[in-house]
Order: structure tokens, then C-alpha cells, then sequence
């Protein structure tokens, strides 16, 4: 089978991309950044708002997993127009692109950030979407034309990201998560700062896991555009994740506390029922095992 996974040289994207070429597929990478030396699929500079150029790189594919976006809620407030051309317009242009080869499947990144502020946890799929911001909204609309595109005959199937972590994540990456900024600070002895008090709750779910979850949702992808949460379905304190990470590290933790960031939810967590309901799948990585996995720097 050829895939096309678009975000090839990120943080999930490559992941998928090395996850699909040893299992013998032929996948052919796109990214604006530049690829790492020795990557066992073909990585190709591109942007998924160039069209012409998509569509090339598209033929012949079986399936894509679009995995390219600006995914910082920060920079989607400092530059709206820019994240809007990349998340909601490249994203417009991959389904077309897809439809226009005949309908070919595509898996696609949303986000909880969809959800906003909301107290009924764990979250479902039928909640209905509060964006916080111009980020959340790009997602939101990218759930909203799948469904307008598997009107015209495109499958689809998009996953509502929680919190991603593993091997492989950027600390200095405007759009790293929490742990990977821990990890490299506990690794170097650096100070770390826990904006608000530290009782936020996040549902953390392992790169594995959540490449597992992308492969399974493309056997699943249909005209529907069904969309799902991606997600564990329990949480952890920002301050005992902290300590845990200290614990295993064997580095105990310099800890400053800075004032909560706007903007900022206090409790997530993701109902993981409907995935397993369309894919069999639920993620199988425990919060230890995928943080000793990643402090080894092993998948």
C-alpha cells in the first residue's frame, strides 16, 4: 500500500511515517520542515497549502494521514490569518485533493481543544464544541468540511487528539507538550515552572498508542466523516506527573509556580468509548510505562 502522511517530519506525523514504512508500506512524507538524515520513507518539502504540489504527491496513494498543522493556541491568537491558511485552508486542500484522485481516505488530526471549558467529564464525543480559540476553531471546522466533503463521496475519519507524548517530542518546540519540557528540564537540571498551582488534570496519551489508533481509524474511514476522541479516558495532576517523572528520573524537580495561563483549561479528560466502538481500539500504555519509554528515548 502507498500512504501520504502529510506533517511527516513532526512529532506524530513522523511517527506514522516510520510506523507504516516498517511495516512495508511506501510512504512518501510532506513537510515545510526539513527532514531528519536516514529516514526510511521519502520525505518531500512541501506545503499543504501549494495544491498543485499535493496533488502530485498524492497520486497513487491508498491513504493519507494529515497530520500538518499550527498547533499552538498562542500563535493562533498572535497570527490568526496565517494559522487559519495552514489549518483550516490546507486542510480544505488535502480533502479536495483526495477527492479529486477518486476519494482516497483520509485520517486526519482534530483536537479536545474543540471541546473548551467543559465540566462533564470524561468528555464525549456529543458534547457540544466551546472553542477557546482561534486554534479550536480551525479544528472545529476541519470536523465540519470533512462531514461537507463525505457528502460529495470523500471517507474520512478524524481523531480529537488529547495530550500526545513520547520519544521523538521537541522541548524547544513552540507546539511541545508539557512532558516533553519536563523531561528535557529534569535532564539537564534546569529550574521548571508550573503555571497555577499545579492541580490541572490532563488525559496523556502515548505516541505509540496514538499511531495505533491513526492506523486503525483508516480501516475505518467512511463517507460519515466520523469523528472520535483519542484519549485514555483518566488523568493526572500536572504536580504528581511531575513528581512521577522526578521519581523515575531519580533528579528531584527545582519548582517555581508562575501565574495560571489565560486561556488555559483546569480538568481534561476524554471518554474513549466511541473509538473502541468503531475501531476495537483503546490505547494500551499506562502512564508509567510510556514515560519510562520515553525517558529511554524507545518507542
Amino acid at each position: 500500500m502507498k500512504y501520504l502522511v502529510t506533517g511527516a517530519a513532526g512529532f506524530i506525523g513522523g511517527h506514522i511515517a516510520r510506523t507504516l514504512a516498517a511495516q512495508g508500506h511506501q510512504v512518501c512524507g510532506i513537510d515545510v520542515r526539513p527532514f531528519a538524515k536516514n529516514i526510511p520513507f521519502e520525505g518531500r518539502k512541501c506545503n499543504v497549502e501549494d495544491f498543485e504540489s499535493l496533488k502530485q504527491y498524492l497520486a497513487g496513494c491508498d491513504g493519507i494521514y494529515h497530520m500538518a498543522a499550527i498547533a499552538s493556541v498562542p500563535l493562533s491568537f498572535e497570527d490568526p490569518e496565517g494559522t487559519f491558511a495552514t489549518n483550516v485552508l490546507g486542510t480544505r486542500n488535502v480533502f479536495q485533493a483526495a477527492l479529486d484522485q477518486g476519494g482516497v481516505p483520509v485520517v486526519y488530526a482534530s483536537s479536545a481543544a474543540v471541546y473548551g471549558d467543559n465540566d462533564a467529564l470524561p468528555l464525549k464525543e456529543t458534547e457540544e464544541p466551546k472553542p477557546m480559540s482561534p486554534y479550536a476553531e480551525h479544528k472545529l471546522a476541519n470536523e465540519k468540511e470533512a462531514k461537507a466533503f463525505g457528502a460529495q463521496g470523500l471517507p474520512s475519519f478524524g481523531l480529537r487528539f488529547f495530550n500526545i507524548y513520547g520519544p521523538g517530542q521537541d522541548p524547544s518546540s513552540p507546539y511541545s507538550g508539557v512532558i516533553s519540557i519536563f523531561h528535557d528540564r529534569l535532564q539537564n537540571r534546569k529550574p521548571i515552572t508550573i503555571y497555577g498551582d499545579g492541580g490541572q488534570t490532563r488525559d496523556f496519551v502515548y505516541v505509540g498508542d496514538t499511531v495505533q489508533g491513526c492506523l486503525r481509524a483508516m480501516n475505518c474511514a467512511d463517507a460519515s466523516a466520523p469523528v472520535a476522541n483519542l484519549c485514555r479516558g483518566d488523568t493526572i495532576m500536572i504536580s504528581e506527573l511531575l513528581d512521577l517523572m522526578g521519581e523515575i528520573m531519580g533528579e528531584p524537580a527545582d519548582i517555581s509556580y508562575g501565574a495560571e495561563r489565560s486561556g488555559d483549561i483546569r480538568y481534561s479528560c476524554g471518554d474513549p468509548a466511541r473509538l473502541k466502538g468503531v475501531t476495537g481500539f483503546t490505547p494500551q500504555t499506562g502512564m508509567k510505562e510510556g514515560l519510562k519509554n520515553l525517558i529511554s528515548g524507545r518507542l
